[in-house]
């Protein structure tokens, strides 16, 4: 996710990151180690992973400028791929 935010710097896109389930402590840890460029938010409670039907983890969303779920994709993703990288440029065009 880090590298397709610093593909797409200066487009409409930004990346928001969610932990679910963990606390606080391992959610930073997890930052620092991953040396994260976007905000990581905190879903120690889950609410936000059953509000957005997120039953299988990683899930990821890319939400347009209205809120709109424009894409999902439920598990593992190489976000540096060209042609994931390509979809979601279209998306953000």
């Amino acid at each position: 996710m880090e590298r397709l935010r610093v593909a797409l710097q200066g487009k409409p896109f930004a990346v928001l990151a969610v932990n679910v389930g963990e606390s606080g402590r391992t959610a930073r840890a997890f930052g620092e180690k991953m040396q994260l460029g976007f905000p990581l938010l905190l879903d120690s409670d889950t609410k936000a992973a059953r509000a957005w039907s997120a039953r299988v983890l990683p899930a990821s969303f890319v939400v347009g400028p209205q809120g709109d779920i424009r894409y999902s994709y439920f598990g593992a993703i190489d976000w540096a791929r060209d042609d994931v990288r390509k979809a979601i440029e279209d998306l953000v065009k």
